[in-house]
């Protein structure tokens, strides 16, 4: 199986600035359409100022190096989830219902190479959990 990290980096040489991501459970898969957070000033801005998204949308940030990523919620209007994973896609923590325009940085629990932002509650009422593994659609 190819690396997570390959394929999206294989995504960008094609300036794909957005991707379908699976992300499997034990029980379902879910899919989510997100834009990809490909330059220093997207990642700044990631979902600031966004009053409203859909259900199954997010914002995907992917970084060079494995390491502690630190986020955080300011000009964020909506509650997140921030589903950090590594570079196998592995989910490797979840920051739940991460507080609308908060400036307290949120770390990843462990080394990744990137997060998935979505609305806050999703990962609750989809039962993702750590462990589950994400995928690029193809």
């Amino acid at each position: 199986m190819k690396k997570l990290l390959f394929l999206i980096m294989t995504f960008f040489s094609f300036d794909v600035l957005s991707a379908e991501f699976i992300i499997q459970t034990k029980e379902n898969s879910y899919t989510f359409q997100t834009d990809i957070a490909d330059t220093p000033l997207k990642q700044q801005q990631g979902l600031m100022f966004q009053k409203e998204i859909p259900d199954n949308y997010g914002m995907t940030f992917i970084f060079e190096n494995k390491s502690i990523l630190r986020m955080w919620m300011k000009n964020t209007y909506l509650p997140l989830d921030m589903i950090f994973f590594d570079e196998n896609g592995r989910i490797t923590h979840i920051h739940k219902n991460a507080e609308p325009f908060s400036e307290e940085i949120i770390l990843s629990k462990e080394p990744a190479v990137g997060v998935i932002e979505v609305l806050g509650g999703t990962t609750t009422n989809k039962q993702i959990k750590i462990g589950d593994q994400i995928f690029i659609k193809p």
